[in-house]
């Protein structure tokens, strides 16, 4: 009888190991599924905020661009200003062409300034 109770409470102790083994691997499963929804999800952030990187650095490029455009037309009215000291004849048909190419030369930084701002709108509304 004694040996009897013995084998009985063994196997008690086998089938609460082998219960409490089959409840950890189902946790496992479950925390792996958890680990991979993360992942996952990180992973969709993270291309989310490449994406806005790659978007500043074309932003910063057509800004560069633009202040480049800036710089070499104030460099170019400056000589203009400059040549005009030297010049003693102004003739209309000179002062028009001048004013014409000072014309031209602002319409152009409006208009570069006006899709850079239009870029930069897009870049805004992108959350």
């Amino acid at each position: 009888a004694r040996m009897r109770d013995d084998w009985i409470e063994e196997e008690c102790h086998r089938v609460e190991a082998q219960l409490a083994l089959k409840e950890a691997r189902k946790e496992i499963k479950q925390l792996k599924q958890v680990i991979e929804t993360m992942k996952n999800s990180l992973a969709e952030k993270d291309k989310g905020i490449q994406k806005y990187f790659v978007d500043i650095n074309i932003q910063n490029k057509k800004l560069e661009s633009l202040l480049q455009s800036m710089e070499l037309a104030q460099s170019g009215s400056s000589r203009e200003d400059q040549s005009l000291e030297y010049e003693c004849d102004l003739s209309p048909d000179k002062s028009f062409s001048m004013s014409t190419t000072y014309s031209k030369t602002e319409d152009s930084m409006f208009t570069e300034n006006h899709s850079v701002e239009a870029d930069s709108g897009v870049l805004l509304s992108d959350d």
